[in-house]
């Protein structure tokens, strides 16, 4: 579940959208939301979680940390000229460099086998 919400950013989400050549219908569905509630993030009517800031950076094939900094700058600007700011862009620069790997499901986990040789509960000390 996303709780940090992405605030103030439509017009970042819808530039990205445009430039991926999707329609708004499109990247909703590629985001799991309706095409109103999309709209309602593009005219900033409402805040995008992050879980949805995620997705949608995967649909328009934009590095997820290059798209989260750029939509801290937009809503934050003060932090460009600030140390952490400079900090950010770094580390952003160095996620940019690695390669990337769309998020796998987790598969089943299968419990590990009881041993015969378990370990012994831990004794009281009474003091």
């Amino acid at each position: 579940m996303g709780l940090f919400l992405v605030d103030g950013v439509g017009e970042l989400i819808s530039r990205h959208r445009k430039a991926a050549g999707l329609t708004v219908e499109q990247a909703a569905r590629k985001v799991g939301v309706s095409a109103r509630r999309f709209a309602m993030y593009e005219s900033n009517k409402a805040d995008m979680p992050d879980d949805r800031l995620l997705a949608f950076a995967l649909a328009v094939g934009v590095n997820p940390a290059e798209l989260s900094l750029e939509c801290l700058f937009h809503s934050q600007p003060e932090l460009q000229k600030k140390p952490i700011g400079r900090e950010l862009r770094d580390l952003a620069e160095w996620v940019k460099s690695l390669p990337p790997e769309p998020p796998k499901k987790p598969a089943g986990k299968k419990l590990p086998a009881r041993s015969a040789t378990r370990t012994p509960p831990r004794r009281r000390v009474s003091r």
